[in-house]
């Protein structure tokens, strides 16, 4: 966006990785709120924003495994996305997505915004976000995750728990315990990395 022939600088782009029910969302609700009230543009792009789309064409229950050629579809809406912020969306605005690593293709992902940040000439800002067992089988079986289209199979939870989230060092990420952290000081913790950064 110019004013009087003055480039705005480009907005960030966040990416908040975890497990299911980590607290990513709320999180990433908080940062939102934290760079609104700094003056800016910002959008939020939860997982489930691209995939209930097609989770809502469906039947799912937040339990039983989806069939595989969900995900093809899903990431299908995630590239049109992604285009559609390198293209068009305003290069000032910033960006806050946020992500399950189950996987290879997860991965993917994650370098797929890194490229997208590049495009745009925007920070690419990586957050692990991580919590203690207890807490993490506590907040997948939320009745909001359920009405989200969200998992809230505490198996799954303990499963994903026990092989863990992947360190991605390739994108240099923050790595954040928030088994006693509240969103909002998690979120201002981001942003002071990001100044400092």
């Amino acid at each position: 966006m110019c004013v009087e022939g003055v480039v705005a600088p480009a907005g960030d782009v966040y990416l908040l990785v975890g497990l299911a029910g980590v607290g990513k969302y709320t999180i990433a609700l908080a940062l939102e709120r934290s760079l609104a009230a700094r003056g800016d543009e910002v959008r939020l792009v939860d997982n489930h924003y691209t995939c209930n789309p097609i989770f809502g064409l469906i039947a799912q229950d937040g339990i039983t495994p989806l069939p595989s050629t969900v995900l093809d579809r899903v990431g299908e809406i995630r590239e049109t996305v992604a285009r559609t912020i390198e293209a068009v969306s305003p290069t000032d605005w910033s960006f806050i997505f946020t992500h399950v690593i189950d996987g290879p293709a997860d991965e993917e992902w994650v370098e797929r915004l890194a490229r997208v940040a590049k495009t745009r000439g925007s920070r690419f800002i990586l957050v692990r976000v991580l919590c203690d067992l207890d807490e993490l089988l506590g907040r997948v079986v939320t009745p909001s995750r359920r009405q989200r289209m969200k998992s809230v199979s505490v198996d799954d939870a303990r499963r994903a728990f026990g092989q863990g989230v992947p360190e991605l060092a390739a994108w240099d990420p923050l790595t954040i315990d928030v088994t006693h952290r509240l969103p909002i000081d998690t979120a201002e913790l981001v942003l002071r990395e990001r100044h400092e950064g």
